[in-house]
């Protein structure tokens, strides 16, 4: 039997395991069908015995009607349907019991139903009959007489109803195997699931078993073969893995030979290492593409409706994929590298965005390990840059996850500075700075080398390859930057990076076009049958027509059909790595067909993988994915290619993942109805911080006016302002008689009460969601992404660095003893801001000169005796120092906002003092932490 490859190996894996749990299910399923279908049902000929016990109904009904008409008239001639029928029944009885053989219950129910004709015939018929004939026609014609014929013929009629439900089901005893066996199906069937969930995971044993125990010999060997021993490449298989280990015990042969030159030595070494980086270079292929569809149909599988267990096993199948696809992507990527295959893409990104996307996966798993984290970039980084920002965010998740791996308490920081900037380019500092366990000095020089840890017991506590640190100084030097490390042992660590990046021109980035997929004919153009299901499942779920081929010579036919069909293809999505036609071969010959050139081309390659984009666009590509790609990367990208117009030579429109999601999130419009300035300018710093954009109104009406011209995606609402509130905003917004352009349009309350009558009265006026003040991000950020259209990944809102320059608590100076209440929580005030001094500056400053104008507004309400003016200016007043974390004025406007809800304004107007003195106090206490926020350096804590 010949040798199998490696692909071959894991095709013969799957479809085994597959097959057995099949047949050990299958089987048995059908057995127990077919066993059910044998069964005996009711009757053995249903027609002719339904005809009989018809006859037999009409013929009793006719008896008793006929005795009844014969009581009321004496007539003799009703009396013959009688006569008749009781000359007929014996014949009809013996009929239907012919016809119900092997169903005792229909015999049963005819003796039943004849021993109630018999009773009511000779209790009933037969003296009616007879006291008529004897002259008695008023005692047989009775009413009392007539009822007690019902009363005995109502037994009758149970006969005929237990007859009939008889004939339409199995008899008793069959009713019990029919459940059993019913039962043993019912059995079978889940015991098929938990089989083929089984099969997976044993596919994913024999995988690590079959592919990374060897790789993991190899890289073992060749860093003892580094170090100078003189140890041979263990003889493996005879497969790709195996050919691989001769390759390298062929180099190292080579390179001990001492039969030639030093030159000629160095040279076949070269040879030999750049033989090898390419075999790893083309077998990547052959190697991600099972491994792309095994992770791709688990994400299907844990789409559906799974037990506990079984949802664990996926899980765990689908981790395996993708740790046994980071060990392959790290050592691919070195040796691409080492083989001076890796060119640098110039695409346009934003810096912002790439660090919010990269901040989501080590934030998330800081977060598990109780570490803080803090990714922030200074206010005077530019965020419109141009370069890869690939390889940038690929450098930055390398060091985020080894801080992540050797920190366990603490913090882990990721700054982004301004080091040089000219028109043309900047030169960025970024900084990785961890509280782990740091490294010793003599390691520090070691640890950008290849295959190198800390020590061995690191690798063995820890894990990991060792190249992490190796691809990555390549990679910045390719940037024209360098790499290097501050550390103390047991106190931690710094790795930084200098980049160079091109600057954008300036102009407005594009919303993503809004494009309706549903209805739309694609073709999937992929050799591996796996990898189309996965593709296509995704497109059926969003309503696209789509079609599926294996190579590209398919793929033109196909297109040539549809388009002579007069049913031609929107787009197509095309792999990369096909045998024969490669997806740019493909491609080259669509656009060569002036008949099919209009068709969008969407490239899919495999991560590690030749695929610069800027020759995927010159050759005719709309967009270029990495796989696996996000579903929504490529719902947003499809959206993007169908909504404009096909790719023009010269011009640089091809759409990537990080285009796609700044697209989608530049597309999100959101309006703000807030009347208070200072709670206006935290929630635009902070939907600033989530790369969202907003306008701002300063009461209800306006709010209304804002939505009938323009298409906003959500509103956030205060509930008190003047003018029009925001519940009866609400309700005009909600009236589809209004001119608004969306009323449906989701509404997120902004509310100081946190009651639960008052979150009712927001969701009873028609809002979806409220959040309370003072507004914090995690808050905001989590309602925002409940109601935002197709924000993937979910917002996330900054986490706080530190703490403000100035102390966290300002008390009152005669208050301080006595009192809990600070003149001036600082402190909570810059957590609700994310520690941005910038915004901190522009909030205090608009605070200290809107809040004597607030103050006024409500001296001049309580002069002019006006109630609801006086109300709202205190509530007003309590919502903005709440917001600023003025807690004593707080607590003073809320004594003022009760006493006038009661509707003692003489009470409010004696407090008017007190809030007055308030208020003197926090001003005091923030021109102090204003100047502090002065001298510090601008940015975010």
């Amino acid at each position: 039997m010949p040798t199998l490859s490696v692909r071959g190996r894991l095709i013969l894996i799957l479809a085994t395991m597959g097959a057995v749990a099949i047949l050990v299910t299958v089987i048995p399923f059908f057995t127990t069908t077919s066993m059910l279908n044998q069964l005996p049902t009711g009757v053995g000929d249903p027609n002719r015995a339904f005809a009989g016990y018809a006859l037999l109904a009409d013929t009793l009904r006719g008896e008793e009607s006929a005795v009844t008409r014969y009581a009321l008239s004496g007539d003799e001639r009703f009396l013959e349907p009688y006569s008749t029928g009781a000359a007929a029944e014996p014949g009809l009885y013996d009929r239907m019991n012919s016809d119900a053989v092997g169903n005792p219950g229909i015999g049963s129910a005819i003796v039943t139903l004849k021993a109630a004709v018999d009773e009511w015939r000779a209790r009933y018929a037969d003296p009616t009959i007879a006291a008529v004939r004897a002259g008695r026609p008023g005692e047989a014609g009775s009413s009392e007489s007539i009822n007690a014929g019902e009363t005995l013929f109502d037994a009758v009629r149970a006969g005929l109803t237990d007859l009939e439900r008889a004939m339409t089901g199995p008899p008793p005893e069959l009713a019990a195997q029919v459940a059993e066996l019913s039962g043993v199906r019912t059995e079978f069937f889940f015991a098929a699931v938990a089989l083929l969930a089984l099969a997976l995971l044993l596919s994913a044993v024999f995988v690590t078993r079959w592919v990374s125990r060897p790789l993991a010999r190899l890289v073992k060997t060749a860093r003892r073969v580094e170090d100078g021993e003189d140890v041979a490449f263990p003889a493996m298989r005879r497969d790709e893995i195996g050919d691989l280990a001769a390759a390298l015990e062929r180099m190292r042969r080579g390179m001990r030979s001492g039969q030639q030159t030093a030159r000629a030595a160095a040279t076949r070494a070269e040879t030999a290492n750049a033989a090898k980086s390419e075999f790893l270079a083309n077998m990547s292929h052959e190697i991600r593409t099972p491994m792309n569809g095994v992770i791709g149909m688990i994400g299907l599988l844990l789409d559906t409706e799974l037990d506990e267990d079984q949802r664990h096993y996926a899980e765990t199948v689908r981790a395996s994929g993708e740790s046994l696809l980071d060990l392959l992507n790290d050592i691919l990527d070195f040796s691409k590298i080492e083989a001076g295959s890796v060119e640098l893409e110039a695409l346009d990104f934003d810096l912002r965005s790439l660090l919010d996307d990269f901040a989501a996966m080590p934030a998330q798993r800081a977060h598990d390990k109780g570490l803080e984290f803090i990714c922030a970039a200074a206010p005077d980084v530019p965020a419109r840059l141009a370069g890869d920002p690939g390889r940038l965010r690929q450098v930055l998740l390398n060091l985020a996850g080894n801080a992540l791996k050797f920190t366990h308490q603490g913090e882990i920081s990721v700054r982004a500075g301004l080091v040089g900037e000219t028109e043309a380019d900047v030169v960025l500092r970024f900084s990785v700075k961890d509280t782990g366990i740091g490294i010793a000095p003599e390691m520090q020089a070691r640890m950008f080398e290849k295959f190198t840890q800390a020590d061995a017991s690191t690798t063995r506590r820890y894990g990991g390859t060792g190249l992490g640190l190796a691809i990555s100084k390549r990679l910045v030097e390719l940037m024209g930057g360098e790499i290097g490390l501050n550390s103390v042992e047991g106190h931690g660590s710094e790795f930084w990076f200098t980049v160079r990046l091109a600057k954008q021109a300036e102009s407005g980035h594009p919303a993503i076009p809004a494009a309706d997929l549903r209805g739309a004919r694609i073709l999937v153009v992929d050799d591996n049958a796996t990898n189309r299901e996965v593709l296509t499942a995704q497109l059926r779920a969003w309503g696209v027509r789509s079609e599926e081929v294996a190579d590209g010579q398919s793929a033109l036919l196909v297109l040539g059909h549809a388009r002579d069909a007069n049913d031609p293809f929107a787009a197509a999505i095309i792999d990369m790595q096909m045998p024969d036609m490669d997806g740019s071969d493909v491609a080259r010959a669509i656009k060569a067909d002036a008949t099919l050139a209009h068709t969008r081309l969407i490239l899919m390659t495999s991560l590690g993988q030749r695929g610069d984009a800027r020759q995927m666009e010159e050759i005719g590509f709309s967009a270029y994915l990495m796989k696996p790609a996000r579903q929504s990367d490529l719902f947003d990208s499809l959206s993007a290619v169908l909504a404009g117009s096909p790719v023009s030579r010269g011009a640089r429109h091809i759409v990537t993942r990080h285009a796609a999601r700044e697209m989608r999130r530049g597309a999100v419009r959101i309006l703000l109805a807030e009347d208070n300035l200072t709670n206006q300018q935290v929630a635009l710093g902070i939907l600033k911080k989530l790369g969202l954009r907003a306008d701002a109104v300063g009461n209800g009406a306006e709010a209304v006016r804002a939505l009938e011209t323009v298409p906003y995606d959500l509103v956030l609402m205060d509930v008190q302002m003047p003018e029009m509130d925001g519940l009866e905003a609400t309700a005009r917004i909600r009236d589809p008689r209004s001119a608004v352009l969306h009323h449906g349009i989701p509404i997120i309350a902004m509310t100081a009460h946190a009651m639960q009558d008052d979150r009712d009265r927001c969701l009873k006026a028609g809002m979806d969601d409220y959040v309370t003040k003072p507004i914090s991000p995690e808050a905001l950020a989590a309602a925002l992404d409940r109601w935002l259209p197709r924000e993937e990944p979910a917002l996330t809102a900054p986490r706080q660095a530190a703490r403000p320059p100035a102390g966290p608590v300002v008390p009152a100076p005669d208050q301080a003893a006595a009192s809990e209440t600070p003149v001036f929580d600082a402190a909570g005030m810059m957590e609700r801001l994310s520690g941005d001094q910038e915004l901190a500056r522009i909030v205090v400053d608009g605070f200290l000169e809107d809040a004597p104008r607030l103050v006024e507004a409500l001296r001049g309400a309580l002069e002019a005796g006006d109630a609801a003016g006086a109300i709202r200016g205190a509530h007003t007043i309590r919502g903005a120092s709440a917001t600023v974390g003025g807690e004593a004025l707080r607590a003073a406007a809320w004594e003022l906002e009760k006493a006038g809800t009661a509707g003692d304004f003489k009470a409010v107007a004696a407090g008017l003092p007190g809030l007055e003195s308030e208020l003197g106090r926090l001003r005091d206490a923030m021109f102090r932490f204003s100047e502090d926020l002065r001298r510090e350096p601008a940015g975010v804590v």
